[in-house]
């Protein structure tokens, strides 16, 4: 069982509430669109969309530190302590870090968490408290060595029932002001979607850096997106030596709904076979994904499977809620690829979603990625909105929401 997977929800509104967003800027709004919920969801609910949390260290050239600084330093029972305070806690680890390079894995009650010398990121689902960890997170990077945090990235997909969150995860804007407030910041908000049919489906992307003078906003350029005539020369494999820098110079998110129940099968105790984690992810298909990965898997009960993977300095973690009512999968990689589209249908074919959406950061010198995605089609999909955005001054954000002729879009 993931946590309190089974929340009673008695005395749910199941009016549907979705807000019109026709009048919407570019921008779109932080108001959290909620969905009916099916009668069998309203005696048992789980929310898979994860919160998403990226923060980066530094340390100023006069601090005086002796040693390297570097977060792998802080213990097991350390993180586990912080990460009490969202409400999950550590099943597992595995870690690739040998000197100034690898990193550290843990595998979650609610996703998971990545450490690298001087960044971290935690994804978390469920009811979890993702921001109660903020101030702990200073706290262990100066223990670590570090005299500040450089840049924050906070996101997560629009949720199912977010009036089942504490007060504080039901409006983006809410998150966005308690960051702010933290942290004394004054970060911008991106909100991707929304825009197409009336959808209740986006996604929002909270960013914000020292490097930003004055703590202002940082300007946001934001559009659809229209194929460029000619692509820069540069090609992908100098991109790939920008990405190494940092974890978030390269994301690629895949949010997967309305699942083929076939596929979800293996994910759910019924199965028929009583297979072990590392059963399912070869059964289906997950260890092929990014062959050649050390592989930390968990089955749950009764249902629900997460994974991590590490690669070198690299990661993959799937993280699958399989019930119908509200069936939800997310991949999320920063192990570049030759050919997204040849990816992203691999993942289609072993998923089979009705619906997905992509966000994909990247340098903004690799605009073939960019290019590649809008040339692509997915066999039985439309394309339903694509966006980009600068978040940076080396990165941009490519978000795209597809959907079959079946889905609830």
């Amino acid at each position: 069982m993931i946590g309190n997977r089974s929340i009673p929800i008695n005395g749910l509104k199941n009016e549907n509430n979705v807000i019109d967003i026709s009048d919407d800027s570019s921008n779109g709004s932080l108001e959290e669109p909620q969905r009916s919920l099916s009668p069998s969801s309203e005696i048992y609910f789980f929310e898979g969309a994860e919160k998403r949390l990226a923060v980066f260290m530094s340390t100023s050239s006069s601090s005086g530190v002796q040693q390297p600084p570097d977060l792998r330093k802080i213990t097991t029972d350390q993180w586990a302590a912080l990460l009490s305070a969202v409400e999950c806690r550590i099943l597992s680890t595995i870690s690739t870090s040998s000197g100034n390079s690898g990193l550290n894995a843990y595998l979650l009650s609610e996703s998971s968490m990545f450490v690298a010398r001087d960044h971290l990121m935690i994804k978390t689902c469920g009811n979890t408290k993702l921001l109660n960890c903020l101030d702990q997170i200073g706290l262990y990077g100066r223990a670590a060595g570090f005299d500040q945090i450089a840049s924050i990235r906070y996101s997560r997909k629009n949720l199912i029932a977010p009036e089942l969150q504490e007060p504080l995860y039901q409006r983006f804007d809410y998150e966005r002001d308690f960051i702010n407030t933290v942290l004394e910041r004054n970060g911008a908000v991106h909100c991707f979607g929304g825009k197409a049919n009336n959808s209740e489906d986006r996604f929002f992307l909270y960013t914000s850096s020292s490097s930003v003078a004055g703590g202002q906003h940082q300007h946001q350029h934001q559009h659809q997106y229209h194929q460029p005539k000619h692509f820069q020369s540069k090609c992908i494999d100098d991109a790939k030596q920008e990405m190494k820098s940092t974890m978030e110079q390269y994301k690629f998110e895949i949010i997967m709904e309305q699942l083929d129940p076939s596929a979800m099968a293996i994910f759910m105790e019924n199965n028929n076979e009583k297979l072990n984690a590392s059963e399912v992810t070869a059964r289906s298909g997950i260890g092929q994904l990014l062959p050649g990965m050390m592989i930390d898997d968990h089955l749950f009960e009764p249902c629900g499977y997460s994974m991590n993977g590490l690669i070198g300095q690299q990661y993959m973690t799937i993280h699958i809620t399989p019930e119908p009512d509200f069936s939800y999968v997310s991949l999320e990689t920063d192990v570049p690829q030759v050919n997204y589209p040849d990816f992203i249908a691999k993942i289609l074919r072993l998923f089979r979603p009705q619906k997905f959406m992509l966000n994909i950061i990247v340098p903004i010198s690799a605009v073939q990625v960019a290019g590649d995605l809008f040339d692509a089609q997915f066999h039985g999909f439309v394309r339903l909105e694509m966006e980009r955005t600068i978040i940076d001054n080396s990165t941009e954000m490519v978000y795209a929401r597809y959907g079959t002729q079946h889905c609830c879009c």
